[in-house]
């Protein structure tokens, strides 16, 4: 809020000849141009604490709060008394939600993110990163000793974003996940945070946990309107060409690249 930035001067400092975006707050107007697709983003509003969440909670007729406290007692029955902590220093921990994090996305077919050295370095230089204004948060929860859950995420001033949350596979049947959850909004609310945003996706303990929709946009910003068409059009060749309305879509696309490298060559 109140920063005013031109798009394309914001890549080309960057050294950047485009620049593909995703979460992007949707009301920003300087990006309209520029969003390809708008979705639903849920979010946790804890400006009134938890109190003013539970107090909302309970005039929805929802009984979340009930509901994950037999859960941590059962969790607690079955391992060991919980321990959670807002942020940890222990690299181990880290190395524990990589671990998770990348065996999730091998059982459900996703991207293999911290397989690419510069995520992890990332990852890592935000951890370290602790400063008023923008922090690294990695938190965890335990039962007993053993760790069975734990999130890497960021937060602002005043707002947490959910980045990396994961828990120990072994242990779903106690609903490990969402138990940290709760667990980390108590906490968030605590460190004076006013929300919890838990990014887009449509997983069921985002519809029953939040409190309202944000709305974020995916898009494409290129440095110069050549390569703004070229992408445009690269984006048209491929869509007709998976969707097989083109009999030949190859051309279409090579005459896109021919397009883009003339652009280079006189840049």
């Amino acid at each position: 809020p109140g920063v005013d930035v031109e798009p394309r001067w914001l890549v080309r400092q960057a050294g950047l000849l485009w620049l593909g975006f995703d979460h992007w707050v949707a009301e920003q107007p300087a990006f309209t141009a520029h969003r390809t697709v708008m979705a639903a983003s849920p979010v946790i509003d804890l400006a009134e604490g938890m109190a003013g969440y539970l107090a909302r909670q309970q005039a929805e007729g929802r009984n979340t709060a009930s509901r994950l406290r037999h859960k941590a007692r059962r969790l607690e029955r079955g391992v060991g008394p919980l321990r959670f902590e807002w942020h940890v220093e222990d690299p181990e921990v880290l190395a524990r939600v990589i671990e998770w994090k990348t065996a999730q996305s091998e059982r459900t077919g996703t991207a293999l993110l911290f397989e690419r050295p510069w995520a992890r370095a990332v990852v890592d230089r935000i951890r370290h990163t602790q400063t008023t204004p923008f922090a690294g948060v990695l938190s965890a929860l335990w039962a007993g000793e053993r760790l069975v859950a734990a999130h890497m995420g960021m937060r602002s001033e005043h707002v947490l974003h959910y980045w990396f949350p994961t828990h120990d596979p072994e242990l779903s049947e106690y609903s490990c996940g969402l138990i940290f959850l709760w667990h980390l909004m108590e906490a968030a609310a605590a460190q004076g945070m006013l929300r919890l945003d838990l990014g887009k996706g449509d997983q069921a303990y985002k519809d029953r946990m939040k409190t309202h929709d944000a709305f974020v946009a995916e898009g494409r910003l290129a440095a110069h309107p050549a390569v703004g068409a070229a992408l445009r059009g690269a984006t048209r060749s491929l869509a007709w060409a998976r969707d097989g309305t083109l009999h030949d879509p190859t051309h279409q696309v090579d005459r896109v690249l021919r397009r883009v490298r003339r652009f280079l060559r006189y840049r």
